[in-house]
């Protein structure tokens, strides 16, 4: 508060609800119904100097809403109307300026509180401001901002609250208060030693609370006094209230500004002192005596007294030491084993009676509010239960027990959410279920249906059911941080899901759950991906793989007139799920069944993953419209170019790569490596393998973009390992080394690799002729692809083997017209003109590409075929350590082609690649790689920005071409070990190949007319 002399102010009075007791320095949400709300707020409606434009907004919603349901409720007219007094108004615009200090005007308030019997228990009030107000279908939720203490000036029980009926919550009028300014502690000795004590207290009571939790938390029911903690109703009901997510955080930031404070600071301690009577839970004749306290010194020492009542309760009150020992005493006496089975039988009836006690009070409160004793069942996170019919008010309702849960489905069934066709064919086929003899075989069928029927999870139209559980982005990243490495893309995408679902909770209708497709090579986690977005959702998971189905029935489900008719796929999910609120994963969708002579299952996903059509899915069996809207579909696949183009747009397509080596050996020390410890019951001493060995095996035994073989290989030596320790053979070493994998894991595959892609270790072939490209795989995977040509004398042609396809054919044939054009057209320095031009003519080529089982087509080695002629006709040879990619175009220009982060990853295992020639046109993609590599995402973004305008710059002036940044260029030597050029035609290619060696001069061409 402002320290100025003291005023008085006339403000509009909430009476709070039943022990409901508002502090200084905390917000409350009170929900109260929209007509008591209206009532309350009513007075700010026509003051529209006092609020904000967000506040006045949401007034005029309330007024709309009660103006459409006041009529109907009756209760709107017989209410007195409010309005503010000048007085008043002027009050509040006094404390918007004074005490404030904001731009944003809020209505204010003095809050007081009642006893349980409905007196005013205090005459102090605290005033608040109204900062949001959150419309909900039947009630509103106000926000309240303890700000000042007030005194009221008159008796408080005298005043007669407005007419609010039976509503929990009232408006006692205006009232006149005097704010205090407060006097200044002076800062003796004593006052000094005070306010250290209350900062230690309070700190003290922290940690003390911060043990109990972890200790609760912590009992495992193996120790007796472990159960005996777990009886005292005290430290239950202390549990309950001190791990609510609220409560927690709040204790988080009142330890936070604790630890900042001195021991001089008294208006910041004082303000501690509010926020921890606020937030701890003491009783409302705590509270109230704290808030009674008029002079700072003496709220100081009611704050101290509360503090030693807090660590009694955690230092005495909750030891069972006591209770231990008395036990062990009665167990010794003769009877002692009587006595403690009547200890137990008594306390057990006492549970007994204190859990009939509640229902009967929770029975009455229902009455109470109006009669409707009967809670609206939801759905949404539950099915029907069986069983829980009530026979008295069902007119519907057979003797057949088995009828009794179909009985009170149809009887309640306006209360869930299904199309009027639904409830139709619903109604009609339980009338015909009755009049059936249960022997037939078509009331069986029935039975059947009305059974996987009530399993499914209707959502009811209750309000309650619209109210989402408070999401919490940190924690959803933490969990996919904490089961998956890297995938930036997938979990940013799910985590922008979440935000918009905790924005939209006010209209979920106007969400729609996202369908994404998870698209990568096998074993880069796309399945557990999966399952974690489930978990991170609080969701239900489902998997249905779609591999090899090829009967749209499956999903759509089967006619119910066919013997042994079952639902479809999607409804069994939600049957065993028992929810809406689910993710389903549609595995391997790329692998779906073609069309056939039982339809297209392909065309049946169409309408399940249209987000506008979805929204009345109709099984076959089940008959009538279902909204899947609200459901999170996931799909998997390995190639998305395999399913067919109307299904992929429905899809939003998230790219998972490969790994290189380094992410590997990241993963296995983070994740691989423990899991296996535990699979194979050995203990982290017991076996140790550092980044040296996990590299070996990921390049050496393993040539995947996943890492599935990758873990089965370190699962084996942890096998090989538990064998060693149980046989006992000599003195077990621990630790794996890089020799010793040739032991558990044998021969490498790629041993002898480096030959493989060398030119210069063949005995018949000369070394020119021959150059390295790259792939990129079915799988997903990129490799290294060697091309092979040999020129012999004879007529000029080229021939082709190694399972070419008609594009690389085409490239081929491109390559030879440009080498063609090429010699004719140019000088190549220190060759014979003649000699080339004639080498060219008289020689018949032969290209081969080497694994000639593995079909192979693409344009992407067009600048390595065109490389690989022109060396030949040189005789000049291309460094094994070179490889290249890159369409080719007969005017010598390189385009940009796909699949480069994969490449570079094949180049890297290969081991024998240092530089690799790309289109200058592919950094861009090389810019995505490096942006998708940085965690923070902040960094990336603005990372990403300058990037792209950088590039832009570049593109637009020829001679900025090549001045950019090497921060891209800098990664990926990091990540692929190795050098990335540029290229822009086939110029540059013969640069970057021979460097300065082969140097090429246009010819001075005459025309001949």
């Amino acid at each position: 508060m402002a320290k100025t002399s003291d005023i008085s102010v006339l403000l509009p009075t909430v009476l709070l609800k039943n022990t409901l007791l508002h502090l200084p320095g905390v917000t409350f949400n009170m929900g109260v119904p929209i007509d008591d709300a209206f009532l309350l707020l009513e007075a700010f409606l026509q003051e529209s100097d006092l609020l904000s434009p967000q506040i006045k907004k949401s007034l005029e919603l309330l007024c709309s809403r009660v103006n459409v349901s006041g009529a109907s409720a009756g209760s709107g007219k017989s209410k007195k109307s409010i309005k503010l007094s000048k007085e008043a108004k002027r009050s509040i615009e006094d404390l918007h300026s004074i005490f404030f200090a904001s731009s944003e005007k809020h209505p204010v308030f003095a809050c007081i509180a009642a006893d349980k019997n409905g007196e005013i228990c205090s005459n102090v009030a605290v005033i608040s401001r109204l900062v949001n107000v959150q419309m909900l279908p039947d009630q509103c939720i106000l926000g309240l901002r303890g700000e000042l203490k007030g005194y009221a000036q008159k008796d408080l029980d005298s005043l007669t609250p407005l007419n609010v009926e039976t509503s929990k919550y009232g408006y006692a009028g205006e009232v006149l208060y005097e704010l205090h300014a407060g006097e200044e502690i002076p800062p003796t000795a004593e006052n000094l030693e005070l306010s250290k004590k209350v900062i230690n207290g309070i700190t003290e009571n922290l940690t003390l609370t911060e043990k109990f939790k972890e200790d609760y938390a912590s009992l495992n029911n193996s120790t007796f006094k472990d159960l005996l903690l777990k009886l005292n109703p005290l430290a239950e009901l202390l549990n309950i209230q001190l791990s609510d997510s609220t409560t927690k955080n709040n204790l988080l930031k009142l330890k936070k500004l604790l630890f900042s404070l001195k021991h001089h600071q008294f208006s910041e301690i004082l303000k501690a002192c509010d926020i921890y009577v606020a937030v701890f839970p003491f009783a409302f004749s705590q509270e109230v005596n704290y808030l009674q306290a008029r002079e700072p010194v003496e709220q100081l020492s009611v704050t101290l007294e509360l503090i030693n009542f807090v660590s009694a309760i955690f230092t005495k009150y909750l030891d069972v030491e006591f209770v231990s020992h008395s036990w062990n005493r009665i167990g010794k006496l003769q009877n002692g084993k009587q006595l403690q089975s009547k200890f137990i039988i008594n306390h057990f009836n006492g549970l007994k009676e204190l859990l009939s006690l509640t229902a009967r009070n929770s029975k009455s409160a229902k009455s109470s509010e109006g009669g409707n004793a009967s809670k609206p069942f939801r759905m949404g996170d539950a099915s029907v239960k069986k069983g829980s019919h009530n026979s008295d008010n069902n007119d519907d309702n057979d003797d057949d027990g088995d009828l009794g849960t179909i009985a009170e489905f149809i009887s309640n069934i306006q209360d869930y959410e299904i199309s009027n066709d639904g409830r139709n064919l619903l109604i009609k086929d339980f009338k015909r279920l009755k009049k059936m003899q249960n022997t037939s075989s078509e009331y069986q069928q029935l039975r059947n249906y009305f059974d996987i029927v009530l399993d499914l999870p209707w959502t009811q139209t209750s309000n309650e059911a619209k109210i989402e559980k408070e999401i919490d982005l940190m924690k959803a990243k933490e969990i996919l941080d904490k089961d998956h490495f890297g995938m930036e893309a997938a979990k940013e995408r799910i985590i922008e899901h979440l935000a918009v679902v905790k924005l939209t909770k006010k209209t979920p209708d106007a969400h729609k759950s996202p369908i994404i497709l998870l698209n990568g090579p096998p074993g880069v986690g796309k399945t557990s991906l999966a399952r974690s977005i489930a978990h991170s959702l609080n969701c239900e998971f489902q998997r249905i793989s779609l591999g090899g189905i090829n009967d749209f029935a499956d999903l759509k489900g089967h006619r119910r007139t066919y013997v042994g008719a079952n639902p479809g796929l999607i409804i069994q999910a939600l049957r065993r799920a028992k929810s809406t609120k689910i993710v389903i994963l549609l595995d391997e969708v790329d692998k779906i069944g073609m069309a056939g002579n039982k339809g297209n299952p392909e065309a049946a996903l169409l309408e399940i993953l249209d987000p506008e059509q979805n929204t009345f899915f109709t099984d076959h069996y089940i008959g009538f419209p279902i909204d899947l809207s609200k459901i999170v579909f996931i799909a998997t696949s390995n190639d998305k170019w395999d399913i067919s183009e109307p299904l992929r747009d429905r899809m939003e397509i998230i790219d998972l790569d490969g790994y290189n080596c380094k992410e590997k050996v990241k993963i296995a020390g983070q994740f691989i490596l423990p899991r296996q410890l535990e699979r194979n019951g050995l203990l982290p001493s017991q076996i140790q393998m550092d980044d040296e060995v996990f590299d070996s095996i990921a390049t050496s035994y393993t040539h995947e973009a996943g890492i599935r073989n990758f873990e089965r290989l370190i699962s084996k030596v942890c096998r090989k390992k538990a064998a060693e320790l149980l046989s006992r053979k000599g003195t077990y070493n621990s630790v794996v080394l890089k020799n010793d994998l040739i032991k558990y894991l044998g021969v490498p595959f790629s041993f002898g690799s480096e030959e493989k892609f060398s030119a210069g270790n063949s005995s018949i072939q000369e070394e020119f002729g021959i150059v390295n490209g790259l792939s990129y795989n079915s799988d997903g995977s990129g490799s290294l692809l060697r091309f092979e040509m040999v020129g012999v004398p004879g007529s000029k042609r080229i021939s082709c083997t190694g399972r070419l396809g008609e594009v690389l054919l085409e490239s081929c044939e491109i390559a030879e017209s440009l080498v063609e054009h090429l010699i004719h057209t140019h000088l190549f320095l220190d060759y014979n003109e003649e000699k080339l031009t004639k080498r060219l003519d008289s020689t018949s080529v032969h290209m081969h590409v080497p694994e000639g089982g593995v079909r192979k087509d693409g344009p992407s080695a067009g600048l390595t075929m065109t490389l690989c002629y022109l060396s030949l006709i040189l005789e000049r040879p291309v460094s094994s350590s070179i490889a290249m990619t890159g369409e080719i175009t007969l005017s010598a220009k390189a385009l940009p082609i796909g699949g480069l982060k994969e490449k570079l990853l094949g180049a890297s295992l290969s081991g024998k690649i240092t530089k690799v020639i790309v289109p200058r046109l592919n950094r861009k993609d090389l810019i995505s790689a490096y942006i998708e590599s940085l965690s923070d995402r902040d960094e990336a973004n603005a990372v990403l920005t300058k990037l792209v305008l950088e590039e832009e710059q570049c593109l637009g002036d020829k001679k900025r071409r090549y001045k950019f940044s090497s921060d891209v260029e800098s990664w990926v030597r990091k990540e692929f070990d190795v050098d990335v050029k540029y290229v822009d035609d086939f110029m540059d290619v013969i640069r970057e190949a021979w460097g300065g060696e082969v140097v090429v001069l246009r010819k001075e061409m005459k025309a001949h007319l």
